[in-house]
């Protein structure tokens, strides 16, 4: 069984994002992240523009899932805040994150997209990974 799931929304591309084609792509192609926040994030797992980031304990408990969960490559991301985000969470920091680049097919591996463009994720691992993503909405996956 897989889950469409739907994490907290926190910003935009920041400008040392590297990609080809254009970022309206749907999904852009992309080689670098950057995430540039505007509000801080609820949950270890969130959504930048159809790419997702997690938190380093959240990758952490992934890569000590057995067997090893399908589809997901975690990599290097630049993190940055707007003026609105510092106004709005003075002396907040983010935590350490990682981009959870999904190189997975949706139903098949454990991390997959949708022909929607979002985020599925099998049972298995969503059951061990829930209770870093209490504001995350899921919803079964038919494919």
């Amino acid at each position: 069984m897989f889950y469409k799931v739907n994490p907290q929304y926190c910003g935009e591309f920041g400008r040392k994002t590297l990609y080809s084609g254009e970022l309206t792509d749907v999904p852009p192609k992309i080689f670098r992240m950057h995430g540039e926040f505007n509000i801080y994030p609820d949950d270890d797992l969130v959504e930048i523009s159809r790419q997702y980031l997690g938190t380093e304990s959240l990758a952490q408990l992934i890569r000590s899932i057995q067997p090893h969960p399908t589809g997901l490559h975690p990599e290097e991301v630049i993190t940055t805040t707007t003026f609105d985000f510092r106004r709005n969470y003075p002396g907040k920091e983010l935590p350490a994150m990682k981009w959870f680049k999904v190189i997975g097919k949706a139903g098949v591996d454990d991390f997959g997209m949708s022909k929607d463009y979002q985020l599925v994720i099998s049972a298995r691992v969503l059951g061990e990974i829930k209770s870093k993503m209490n504001n995350c909405l899921a919803e079964k996956f038919e494919a």
